[in-house]
């Protein structure tokens, strides 16, 4: 892991970063505070924080996904909840949904994932067979 790591050009190693710090804090996050708290602390946290440099939207939620694989229980919330705040570090404006379903067992489930400009980018395939909820105010 560390080898493959260190071959990657330097931005990438502190997206990943980044990325991995965000996805701590969001899981830890969890566990201490209500979700509206939260919520509102990723939506703010990269706002004021851009910087000249520009990633694209599909290698955040690249970093996103190779390092919740680092992050024990990276639940698709805690992903979405990172990949906002490193969203908004970059400039962009994303939106974070909330959909529930019924399994076949008729129990009820529910997913998170992010949408930049109405697609999803984190979650996405898990998103399209779950009803989305009113966006979050």
């Amino acid at each position: 892991m560390l080898r493959k790591y260190f071959r990657l050009p330097a931005r990438e190693r502190v997206l990943l970063l980044r990325a991995l710090w965000r996805l701590g804090a969001a899981r830890t996050g969890l566990t201490l505070f209500r979700f509206p708290l939260l919520d509102r602390w990723f939506a703010a946290a990269g706002a004021g924080s851009r910087s000249g440099e520009r990633v694209s939207v599909e290698r955040i939620a690249w970093s996103i996904q190779v390092a919740a694989r680092y992050i024990p229980r990276s639940t698709c919330l805690v992903q979405a909840l990172a990949a906002r705040s490193l969203m908004a570090r970059y400039g962009y404006r994303s939106e974070l949904r909330i959909g529930v379903n019924r399994d076949s067992r008729g129990a009820f489930e529910a997913h998170a994932w992010l949408e930049y400009n109405g697609k999803a980018v984190i979650g996405e395939l898990e998103s399209a067979s779950f009803t989305p909820l009113p966006p979050l105010a």
